[in-house]
């Protein structure tokens, strides 16, 4: 769960030095014949920042990676091959420059504040942690000046003339995967604002409040999407409601029961990933939507081991006790094109020693999954 500030509660948010990319031994988890079976393919080390959002390049191959030092500044934007984790060349500083603006800003990995814009433009939206007003910045990949954005952005003023008396938090707005769309929760209403002509295009009854619910939208921009958890009193109890609501009018088409929450549906409508367990037992289920059946939870972490060697430096560790905590949150979660599979970021969380010259124990990863 991001921390990023103090003195505003929000509802319920869950939560690069040279690439090595090495391929892990199959790990398939299958419960029973009806299950889906996944196996996870690859890993890949993308270095010692921390992901904070991800997204496709326009054509689907390259998977974008907006990072920063694992702190409130230092950003930077890194893309990886889909098809072998390799780097990809776009800018020399991997438009640190650029992406200076977002220093000591809120950016929420959740609400999806990275995308390419149907122009071909990155657009990353964030909020001031003074005001908490909207903000945006765009860039292109190949350092020309973007040109000026038709898509309306949704400060406090844009808000409160959409929906009067809005009572909500502007910073967990969410976004579909161009921009385009964006989710608006107020304490008991979802309103969908098409950010093309600025207008709402539909609401959603959320009673009696929308913080346990978490908003999202289809890769195809064809279907809105909210999970519910059953049961917010009990941490342990991950159960949701996920309903689907067809795009752009807004009628429900389906209801599921489902053992997850942070529920990511593959683009074929088939399957789900989602989120169970805690900050120490965090795992991933893939549910069959038409069976109901679920893998075995598929766990994020590692196990703590003993620090030897800093990763940065090669430098030998001995006479400490340094270990790695095995926490690897993972930061997003993009299914790909064909939901033959999925890819995950997770962040190492920036464990390091410092005294003299910094120690770095571990690394953010990129990892793939198949599923079939």
């Amino acid at each position: 769960m991001h921390t990023q500030h103090a003195t505003r509660t929000l509802p319920f948010i869950l939560m690069t030095c040279c690439l090595l990319a090495f391929c892990l031994a199959p790990l398939t988890v299958s419960a029973q014949s009806d299950t889906p079976a996944v196996t996870q393919t690859a890993e890949y080390d993308i270095g010692f920042d921390c992901p904070v959002s991800t997204t496709f390049s326009p054509d689907q191959t390259v998977l974008w990676v907006l990072m920063n030092n694992c702190g409130s500044g230092g950003f930077t934007l890194r893309g990886f091959n889909i098809a072998d984790g390799s780097p990809v060349k776009a800018d020399d500083k991997n438009f640190a420059e650029a992406l200076t603006p977002l220093k000591d800003k809120w950016i929420y990995s959740d609400t999806k504040p990275l995308a390419f814009t149907p122009d071909g433009t990155v657009d990353i939206r964030y909020n001031d942690p003074d005001t908490y007003d909207a903000l945006n910045l765009r860039l292109t990949l190949t350092g020309d000046e973007p040109v000026a954005s038709d898509l309306a952005l949704l400060t406090n003023d844009t808000i409160q003339k959409l929906i009067p008396g809005y009572a909500g938090y502007t910073e967990i707005i969410s976004y579909n995967n161009d921009h385009t769309l964006a989710a608006i929760p107020d304490t008991t209403t979802f309103h969908i604002i098409d950010l093309k002509s600025g207008k709402e295009l539909f609401q959603i009854d959320s009673q009696p409040t929308s913080d346990y619910s978490k908003a999202s939208f289809s890769q195809d921009n064809q279907q809105f999407h909210i999970s519910i958890l059953k049961n917010a009193d009990d941490v342990n109890d991950n159960r949701s409601a996920l309903k689907v609501y067809r795009l752009p009018d807004g009628k429900l088409s389906k209801t599921y029961d489902v053992p997850s929450y942070l529920n990511y549906i593959s683009p074929d409508g088939r399957y789900i990933v989602g989120y169970v367990g805690g900050q120490f037992d965090a795992a991933l289920l893939i549910t069959n939507l038409e069976t109901g059946s679920s893998t075995q939870p598929i766990l994020l972490n590692e196990p703590s081991h003993l620090v030897t060697e800093c990763l940065n430096s090669g430098k030998k560790v001995t006479g400490v006790d340094f270990r790695t905590s095995g926490e690897l949150p993972m930061i997003d979660l993009i299914w790909l094109p064909d939901s033959s599979g999925f890819l995950t970021v997770n962040s190492y969380g920036g464990e390091a020693a410092g005294g003299g010259s910094i120690c770095i124990f571990n690394y953010s990863r990129l990892r793939q999954y198949k599923v079939s």
